[in-house]
């Protein structure tokens, strides 16, 4: 199987820029925590080592060893809140999923995932008190079900201090932002998994017979996809695309990972049986390692997935 195209690499890099830049909310431009608007408008991440962003006397700094990294690496990322003013700081979450202080990798591929926690999940900074955390990334992606391997490509780390503004009391994130690439292993994208299932004979005639054209997601990512089998094309869609189709019944299809496997489930709710058939692509070479029919009636996941 091919690598991922540069092309996608490049888009996939921007988008995920973009979803940062929109969650970070302030900073320091190009010297400081959060990337700037001609960082945005570029096709390829700007790499960063080490960055720090100081809001409202809360200053938090993020860095790693260097910026380029090979597959033997230890890629270690430090993490450090100091409360420079002279109140306390308090830093909390609004949400079950975060944590006050935490460390978010950024992936191209899967979007983001949390490399690190404090032991206390919410807590108070006292003047000229820091917090540190530290995570060594494992270089896999998480995905549901399974983790997979990490590809080459570019990553971000922002470390985020969830706070709440002194003069509103409103949610407020300081963040800071490191940039890196990786260079590892070549994997298939969710597309291509996509296209292959679309090409195995057994699914296709299964496909042909239940539904013409079925809309596709990745379990917790918001991405997604309008496969065709007549066809046998892939082309990305959006959101509304794939929920009209969850709303009314119609056919859809979900990504999730077993092992090192995408397993690409078709679902056909209306259809006499089987309702569902899924295939498994190795994540690593995209051969087809299983393909069956099955009578499970429930949406694939990715029902959840969030703009």
């Amino acid at each position: 199987m091919s690598a991922p195209a540069p092309v996608l690499r490049a888009v996939l890099a921007a988008i995920a820029l973009m979803a940062l830049a929109a969650a970070c909310g302030g900073g320091n431009g190009p010297d400081g925590g959060t990337p700037s608007p001609s960082d945005a408008a570029s096709p390829t991440l700007r790499l960063r080592r080490e960055a720090e962003n100081e809001i409202g006397g809360v200053r938090v700094h993020v860095s790693v060893e260097k910026e380029q990294f090979g597959e033997d690496d230890r890629i270690v990322v430090r993490a450090e809140a100091e409360n420079e003013g002279d109140e306390p700081a308090v830093y909390t979450s609004q949400r079950p999923d975060q944590t006050g202080f935490d460390l978010v990798l950024t992936s191209e591929v899967t979007g983001e995932q949390t490399l690190a926690t404090p032991e206390q999940r919410e807590g108070e900074l006292s003047p000229d008190e820091k917090l540190t955390i530290e995570a060594e990334w494992d270089k896999r992606l998480e995905v549901t079900q399974s983790p997979i391997p990490a590809p080459s490509g570019t990553y971000t780390v922002t470390a985020y201090f969830r706070t709440l503004d002194r003069q509103t009391g409103e949610p407020l994130d300081i963040a800071a932002a490191i940039t890196f690439e990786y260079e590892g292993p070549d994997i298939v994208t969710p597309e291509e998994a996509i296209q292959k299932a679309l090409t195995d004979e057994a699914a296709k005639a299964w496909g042909l017979e239940k539904a013409a054209s079925v809309a596709c997601t990745v379990s917790g990512v918001p991405r997604y996809w309008l496969a065709d089998f007549q066809a046998g094309t892939v082309e990305e869609t959006k959101r509304d695309a794939y929920e009209v189709r969850l709303q009314l019944g119609g056919p859809i299809c979900g990504l999730t990972t077993v092992d090192d496997d995408w397993q690409v489930a078709f679902l056909a709710p209306q259809a006499e049986e089987p309702k569902r058939y899924s295939v498994r692509v190795d994540v690593l070479t995209g051969e087809v390692e299983s393909s069956s029919a099955g009578t499970q009636a429930t949406p694939p996941s990715g029902s959840e997935n969030v703009d």
